[in-house]
C-alpha cells in the first residue's frame, strides 16, 4: 500500500479520532511532568524515576481506556520500547544530565529545530547516555511543541522507507546517527511529503506521528 491508501484507511477508521484525542491528553500530561522535573531542585533519583516512568512506561498507573493502538503500554509518550531503555544503568548515572537536557530544550523551544536538536546533542555527548537517546530528546522537543518538532525513532524511519518517500535514503538509517542538519532535513521532508500533501493540519507533527503509528500497528494487526 502507498501513503495515499494508508491515509484513506486512517481517516475512515472510526477508532482513530478518539485515539488521537487520547494522544493529545497524554502529551499535555507529559508536558506537565517535564515542567515539574525542571522545577524540582536537588530531586532524588528515586523521585526522578517515579516521574520518568510515567513517560516511558512500566508505570504503576494502568489506564483501562487506552486506545487500541496503545493498549497495555501505560506510558504517556507513544514511542515504543522506551521502557527497555530505562534498564540501562547509564541512565541512572546521568539523571542530572537528563534533567539538564529537559530544561535546556524547554528554555530554547523558540529556536529552530536544528538549533534545539544540536544543543540537546551537546548535552548528550557530555554524558554517557546511549541507547534511544535521540528518540528521547525528540520526544521531549515534541512534547513542548508538537507543531514544530517531529519525533525521530526507528518506527518513523522504517515507515518512511516502506512508503517509498523520496529522499529518505539521503538520511542516516539509524536515529542516533542523525546530526542537527539531518534532523532539519528530516523535518523538511515530513513537511514536504506528508504535511503539505494531506489535510493533516498546519505543521502538525503530532498527527504525522499518530498516522505513522497507525500504519505500524495496522501492519502488526494484519501480520
Amino acid at each position: 500500500m502507498n501513503v495515499k491508501e494508508y491515509w484513506k484507511e486512517y481517516t475512515e477508521d472510526k477508532r482513530e479520532k478518539p485515539s488521537f484525542d487520547y494522544r493529545l491528553l497524554d502529551y499535555e500530561k507529559a508536558r506537565r511532568i517535564l515542567d515539574g522535573i525542571c522545577s524540582m531542585h536537588n530531586i532524588s533519583k528515586d523521585n526522578f524515576f517515579k516521574e520518568w516512568k510515567k513517560l516511558t512506561g512500566k508505570s504503576s498507573v494502568v489506564e483501562k481506556d487506552e486506545p487500541w493502538d496503545k493498549k497495555g503500554t501505560s506510558r504517556l509518550w507513544w514511542s515504543t520500547g522506551l521502557c527497555r531503555w530505562m534498564s540501562n544503568e547509564k541512565i541512572k548515572d546521568n539523571v542530572e544530565q537528563i534533567i539538564k537536557m529537559i530544561c535546556e530544550i524547554r528554555n530554547n523551544i523558540e529556536k529552530t529545530p536544528e538549533k534545539v536538536f544540536e544543543r540537546a546533542q551537546e548535552i548528550k555527548k557530555e554524558s554517557n547516555i546511549k541507547g534511544r537517546a535521540v528518540n528521547i530528546l525528540t520526544e521531549i522537543m515534541h512534547t513542548y511543541n508538537q507543531k514544530k518538532f517531529p519525533i525521530l525513532n526507528v518506527l518513523t524511519i522504517t515507515v518512511l522507507g516502506e512508503l517509498g518517500i523520496p529522499n529518505i535514503s539521503a538520511l542516516p538509517e539509524k536515529p542516533n546517527s542523525f546530526t542537527s542538519k539531518d534532523y532539519g532535513k528530516y523535518t523538511s521532508l515530513l513537511k514536504d511529503e506528508v504535511l503539505n500533501k494531506f489535510p493533516i493540519g498546519k505543521d502538525d507533527f503530532g498527527r504525522v506521528d499518530h498516522f505513522f503509528n497507525y500504519i505500524y500497528q495496522l501492519q502488526k494487526e494484519r501480520g
